[in-house]
């Protein structure tokens, strides 16, 4: 059986500060995460999908790279369910080509995806 983990009081996080923090957000937050990740991938040649993102050429603007809290402004809260999608899949991740959205909106907006058009529309 597992046991479940009791949530955090405000004593304990006041106990614990900023240790855990990063500008006000915790750092196992979804958002503080997406930011790391965002990083690995286009810089860690060891990360498992740079193949894709530094591998390409893909980088992360100077506003962005090395200051979580610009992100943080910039993107807002990570909605649930959400993604960080870059609106052009071939430009780099920066404030006027990232956004949020689904896993479905990500799936039409990938280098392998074939379009088609039946009837005078164009599907993913």
């Amino acid at each position: 059986m597992i046991a479940k983990r009791k949530p955090m009081s405000e004593e304990t996080k006041k106990k614990i500060g900023n240790a855990n923090r990063k500008h006000g957000v915790y750092k196992e937050s979804a958002i503080y995460v997406t930011w790391c990740n965002m990083k690995q991938r286009c810089y860690n040649k060891n990360n498992i999908g740079y193949k894709n993102y530094g591998g390409r050429g893909i980088k992360i603007c100077d506003r962005w790279l090395n200051s979580f809290e610009n992100f943080y402004e910039d993107m807002g809260n990570k909605p649930i369910g959400m993604t960080l999608e870059r609106i052009n899949n071939n430009g780099d991740y920066m404030p006027n080509n990232c956004k949020w959205a689904s896993w479905t909106d990500q799936h039409r907006n990938q280098r392998k995806n074939n379009q088609y058009t039946i009837r005078r529309q164009t599907n993913a």
